[in-house]
């Protein structure tokens, strides 16, 4: 969501009526909006591989079903509790 946020105030940013931009500025621009789009499709990816896993699978890794959403959370801390029992 933060990431959609960030897209939107980009575009309304460059391209408001009467705001005129360097090409520098419109690089740097577009190279950030392609950095924010290839970190959210890894997101997803990763999000799906994920979601395909068994309890036991994600259990080998150390992680819960219901930390699958902290963990693609960029900032957000993990907690350090075992997700499963052994």
């Amino acid at each position: 969501m933060v990431q959609k946020m960030q897209l939107l105030r980009w575009y309304a940013v460059t391209h408001h009526a009467g705001i005129e931009t360097d090409r520098s500025c419109a690089t740097e621009a577009k190279m950030k909006l392609i950095d924010l789009l290839l970190s959210w499709r890894r997101r997803r990816q990763d999000r799906e591989l994920l979601r395909g896993m068994t309890d036991r699978e994600l259990c080998d890794l150390g992680i819960g079903r219901g930390e699958i959403p902290a963990l693609l959370q960029e900032g957000r801390p993990l907690s350090r509790r075992g997700a499963c029992a052994a």
